[in-house]
């Protein structure tokens, strides 16, 4: 839903805010940002894995000036996606919502208590925090608010062993099309990406449970690291757009 830097969009001197940022895409993206001089503050449930990711992000950073900083919180919440908003030094000037995770598994084979986890990891993580993130941003009259939602590949169509995971996906997309000409007049803008096969550590977890055909339907698909996939974000590159 937009090439970031196809507006000019610089990050240096910007406090940019990222959930799910202590591993994988998240984490890619905040010492990708760390390099062009934003002011970085990652977002994750466990404190210590952002303990050693925030050290990762400092490495990074263009000036011994940024502010590189951690919250731990539970975005898949109201309350959680408030506490990270307002834990942060200051305002976020654009936010991305990278957390997520997918269990994969036939439909008749998942229980309730997993499709309630794929809503929660997957969808209200992002509206939870899109929601505080752009209250947070009108209220205090930042300029040119960015938020960015990742959904996935699975937003534009599904796949057997994905039903806990594509819907979600699916949501995040008619989300941020809502939010894109509701929000433009706060002047925040928001935009969408739709990876495809991220090599992560939640790749690797989600193939514990994938079944042998997803594997073998995935099996075309290489993947991309990361830090590739943290690239073509910014640079609009490796992912569709949405008009």
């Amino acid at each position: 839903m937009g090439n970031l830097l196809r507006k000019r969009w610089r990050p240096e001197g910007k406090h940019v805010l990222i959930t799910g940022g202590s591993q994988g895409l998240g984490l890619a993206v905040a010492k990708l940002l760390a390099t062009k001089g934003a002011n970085v503050t990652i977002c994750s449930r466990t404190e210590s894995k952002l303990r050693e990711a925030v050290q990762q992000v400092i490495k990074a950073a263009k000036s011994p000036q940024q502010r590189i900083e951690y919250i731990a919180a539970d975005v898949s919440t109201f309350d959680g996606a408030k506490v990270a908003i307002d834990g942060c030094s200051m305002v976020p000037d654009t936010v991305f919502c990278c957390a997520g995770g997918a269990k994969p598994g036939f439909f008749l084979e998942q229980t309730e208590s997993d499709f309630e986890k794929g809503i929660k990891t997957d969808y209200w993580t992002c509206l939870a925090t899109a929601h505080a993130a752009a209250n947070a941003m009108a209220r205090n009259g930042v300029v040119e608010g960015k938020i960015v939602l990742v959904s996935s590949l699975l937003g534009f169509m599904g796949l057997v062993g994905y039903s806990q995971y594509a819907p979600m996906k699916h949501a995040i997309r008619g989300l941020a099309e809502s939010l894109r000409s509701e929000l433009i007049l706060y002047g925040i803008s928001v935009h969408a990406y739709f990876p495809a096969t991220i090599l992560s550590p939640g790749f690797e977890e989600e193939n514990k449970t994938k079944p042998k055909i997803t594997l073998e339907i995935e099996g075309a698909d290489e993947g991309l690291t990361p830090a590739a996939c943290a690239e073509g974000l910014i640079k609009g590159k490796f992912h569709s757009l949405l008009p």
